[in-house]
């Protein structure tokens, strides 16, 4: 009879292909192209195109045309990032500087 693994057991993390390869936890974007306009007689022209956000929140489409630069807006969102856990305390800060904690003229 065999014993299951303790979570804490590091072989199986070890014998995973790939498990210290960064490049095998990345994220790959899709890639996105517009259809431009004027497209030639053989068929449409496609121009790579990105997203770019504004100020945190203001999604465009951005790509080139030629020498121009194009832009689509998409909307507004909120940011969406990931923040601390609750469970870690915060420091405490104070409202007032702490050099002002001694009224003056007394010891």
């Amino acid at each position: 009879m065999t014993l299951p693994r303790k979570p804490g057991d590091r072989r199986k993390g070890a014998l995973a292909p790939g498990a210290k390869d960064p490049k095998s936890r990345e994220v790959k974007l899709p890639e996105l192209f517009v259809k431009l306009p004027h497209g030639t007689y053989y068929g449409a022209k496609y121009a790579k195109a990105r997203v770019r956000i504004r100020k945190g929140c203001y999604w465009y489409l951005v790509w080139r045309d030629g020498e121009a630069t194009c832009e689509c807006y998409l909307g507004k969102r909120e940011n969406s990032t990931p923040q601390r856990s609750s469970s870690s305390p915060a420091p405490a800060t104070s409202a007032a500087p702490r050099s002002r904690s001694r009224v003056r003229g007394t010891k």
